[in-house]
């Protein structure tokens, strides 16, 4: 990772409810956006990932025409032992 380049891995497995959702992984090469975030597209698909002041992680994935989007953010867990 440097300031302006970041390398990016997503991965995911398959989905047993939809059987055209098979496991694969992206290694892409990215840079930041002008607002923080970080874009990939490939094969029409794309991710974006952005680090939120509060402290989570808003991802979301879809399609590069809109369909088939989903979204969510994470938050960081403290677990005090």
């Amino acid at each position: 990772m440097s300031e302006k380049k970041i390398i990016v891995t997503h991965s995911w497995e398959d989905n047993p409810s939809r059987p055209d959702i098979k496991a694969d992984t992206w290694t892409e090469e990215a840079e930041f956006n002008e607002d923080g975030s970080i874009s990939i597209i490939r094969r029409n698909k794309l991710l974006t990932i952005k680090l939120n002041k509060d402290g989570t992680l808003s991802v979301s994935l879809g399609r590069i025409d809109g369909s088939r989007h989903v979204s969510g953010n994470l938050k960081k867990m403290n677990k005090n032992i």
